[in-house]
């Protein structure tokens, strides 16, 4: 179990940082104005993804240098992003009510 948890966070890390770079570019940023936190909702999702779930931040709300998956060992989640003909202001949430595990997150 030691392996698959040391594979899964680091493959999901090595991802989700890859996803981070490719949106900081400035055409995908003019593109997409909001990220959304996504996470797989099922009977292995942890209390922190859950309460991050379909959270959507602009793009360059400091928040997601706190809350970047991986925010936990295994953690499965990644962040899509919303397009400038979909956004609008209303789908801005709330500032989350849980961080990441330490060690974790942005």
């Amino acid at each position: 179990y030691h392996a698959e948890t040391v594979f899964r966070t680091n493959m999901m890390g090595a991802y989700n940082a890859g996803r981070r770079e490719m949106y900081g570019d400035p055409d995908v940023k003019a593109y997409f104005p909001a990220y959304e936190y996504t996470a797989i909702m099922d009977g292995r999702t942890s209390d922190i993804c859950m309460g991050l779930d379909g959270k959507v931040y602009l793009a360059d709300d400091p928040v997601w240098n706190t809350i970047w998956p991986p925010n936990h060992f295994s953690c499965r989640s990644t962040v899509v992003t919303v397009n400038k003909y979909d956004f609008n202001q209303d789908m801005i949430s709330e500032k989350p009510g849980v961080t990441p595990a330490e060690g974790f997150g942005g």
